[in-house]
C-alpha cells in the first residue's frame, strides 16, 4: 500500500544582529544604573540602590527570556521569570523612573 506521507526538512537562519545590538545597549544602560553611574546628584542612596536592584533584576529576566536562535523575546518565559523573582514590570518601572531620564530610557 502506498504511503501518503511526505518528509521534508526546513532550515532557516535568523538575523539576530539587531537584537544583539539592542540587548548590548540595554545591558550597558542597566549596568550603568546598577553600578551607580547616574547623572543626578539629587538622588538619595536608597533611590540609587533601589534603581540598581531593579536594573539588575530586569536585565537578568530579559536575558533569560531571549531566544538567541530566533532573536525573539519569549513573553511567557519573561512573565514566568518575573513571577519567580517576585516582582512586576510596574514595580521595576517605578524603581527605574525614580532616577529620572536614564531610568526611564533603560526601562
Amino acid at each position: 500500500m502506498a504511503s501518503k506521507r511526505i518528509d521534508y526538512v526546513i532550515g532557516f537562519n535568523a538575523d539576530t544582529s539587531k537584537l544583539s545590538s539592542a540587548l548590548k545597549q540595554l545591558e550597558s544602560q542597566l549596568n550603568n544604573i546598577a553600578v551607580g553611574k547616574i547623572n543626578n546628584n539629587t538622588l538619595g542612596i536608597e533611590q540609587i540602590r533601589e534603581a540598581s536592584n531593579a536594573a539588575t533584576v530586569l536585565a537578568a529576566n530579559l536575558k533569560a527570556a531571549i531566544n538567541v536562535d530566533t532573536g525573539k523575546l519569549d513573553i511567557a518565559k519573561f512573565s514566568r521569570s518575573l513571577q519567580n523573582s517576585n516582582t512586576t514590570l510596574s514595580a521595576l518601572s517605578s524603581s527605574l523612573s525614580k532616577i529620572g531620564p536614564q531610568g526611564q530610557q533603560a526601562f
